[in-house]
């Protein structure tokens, strides 16, 4: 499960790429896998490279992005030593 940011908190350009980002294979990923998932980080600018990353609920970190030629690529990070939101 992914706990997306409210809206009010993206700008327009962010919610446009969110969206897009929904639609990917790494966002299904993080849907089925069973920890809670907290975007950390996600993009604020028009044109791509764009970085999502996403924290499991266990300290797990996913560095999503997608680059100009439209494709996603998912790196996984050491668990992080912040505390979850989630």
């Amino acid at each position: 499960m992914i706990r997306w940011p409210a809206s009010d908190r993206m700008s327009k350009t962010s919610s446009v790429v969110l969206e897009r980002f929904k639609k990917a294979g790494p966002s299904k990923e993080l849907e089925q896998d069973p920890r809670e998932w907290v975007l950390v980080n996600w993009p604020w600018v028009p044109d791509p490279p764009y970085v999502i990353i996403a924290r499991a609920s266990d300290g797990e970190e996913r560095r999503c992005i997608m680059g100009e030629d439209g494709l996603w690529t998912t790196c996984a990070s050491d668990h992080s030593t912040h505390p979850s939101a989630a």
